[in-house]
């Protein structure tokens, strides 16, 4: 950074798209234009706050001539991220708007199949398709010709509102890397596909559609829900607004487990009626069905202190206070006061809450 920047008269201006948010101990800088996620110190976030739009000489006025090599620090650091720009016209560029709306009943969607309930998929699908769901998670605990049955399924969902579907599946002798490969290149609607109870972990890519198909050593079962983990930090413009006002996992979601019922998630024991005798939209109209959707992660215990709050999931289902809608999510092994990752299944202030829920046989 050029000497002659300490007398410039010119504002700086954080990118639009910059979005910060304060923790207990620390901010980020979620970058929602790139997707990327900037641990800094809260000192940056406030600094970021007071003096946006100010310019550089307005600045080292205020915090005197003894503050300066921290402010190049700043200015170093945000310069070259291209968190930051200088303009005289400042007044140009308006706070984001972090609004969401969506016109659909229900944009996410999970469907679990065994051998005994595959026949289900057509109806659900054509129910989904009535309230715009756009988004859907197909958990398939079968083994049985399973190439087969996601062929199937991708082949029902051409033509259908759904734009995005993963599978959730378990891995078998039939299930070759090249057939998935093919698979995926084949129906441009498949955006992932996990295979469970691998002896591997492995990541590969089908060759026209970047579609990512990952091995994991986890068991796929109805538990397998509300793991919060860095992984699923998505710093995107629709999840970091969602999370202003809504629920991040269950907001316009519906599940459908493996014997019909019809719940907010496969995980959870509530169920709003069974697709064999109940529509969709008629369940999310039923007393209780949307009372998770406005809880915010502002809200939450624990949550509320995290500066990974707005790009991270959530999980009613497991909680660690399983009589307290607004408890932390059991499954998040994060600590915001101590900016530390622990293992959440061996913590023993966990322990009473994941017997409750009989995480532990």
């Amino acid at each position: 950074m050029i000497n002659s920047i300490f007398d410039s008269n010119i504002p700086l201006v954080l990118f639009q798209n910059c979005q910060l948010v304060k923790g207990q101990n620390r901010g980020t800088i979620c970058d929602l234009q790139f997707g990327n996620l900037y641990i800094v110190p809260n000192s940056m976030i406030d600094f970021l706050l007071k003096y946006n739009k100010k310019s550089i000489m307005e600045i080292l006025k205020e915090i005197g001539e003894e503050n300066k090599q921290n402010l190049k620090e700043y200015l170093d650091f945000l310069i070259s991220e291209r968190l930051i720009f200088f303009s005289q016209h400042s007044q140009l560029f308006p706070q984001l708007n972090l609004n969401w709306e969506s016109p659909l009943m229900i944009t996410n969607a999970i469907i679990e199949l065994t051998e005994e309930s595959s026949d289900v998929i057509n109806n659900s699908i054509s129910h989904l398709d009535i309230l715009g769901c756009t988004n859907l998670e197909i958990r398939i605990f079968s083994e049985a010709e399973t190439l087969k049955l996601i062929q199937s399924i991708s082949g029902i969902l051409e033509g259908s509102t759904i734009t995005s579907v993963s599978f959730l599946i378990k891995d078998s002798p039939e299930l070759a890397i090249s057939s998935l490969v093919n698979l995926c290149d084949q129906y441009g609607r498949i955006t992932s596909v996990d295979i469970l109870n691998s002896n591997k972990s492995e990541v590969f890519y089908s060759h026209k559609i970047h579609t990512t198909i990952t091995y994991h050593t986890t068991m796929l079962s109805s538990q397998c829900c509300g793991k919060i983990c860095q992984q699923f930090f998505s710093a995107t413009l629709d999840i970091f607004t969602e999370s202003q006002h809504h629920n991040t996992c269950l907001n316009r979601k519906i599940a459908i487990d493996a014997e019909g019922n019809i719940k907010n998630c496969p995980s959870m024991k509530e169920s709003f009626g069974n697709i064999k005798d109940t529509s969709l939209a008629a369940a999310i109209n039923k007393p209780g069905f949307k009372k998770y959707w406005n809880i915010k992660k502002d809200e939450i215990t624990k949550c509320k202190d995290c500066e990974f709050r707005h790009v991270c999931t959530d999980c009613r289902a497991y909680l660690d206070d399983p009589e307290d809608m607004y408890s932390a999510p059991l499954k998040c092994g994060y600590d915001p006061y101590t900016c530390e990752w622990d293992d959440w299944s061996t913590n023993p202030l966990k322990t009473k809450a994941i017997m409750h829920y009989g995480l532990n046989t």
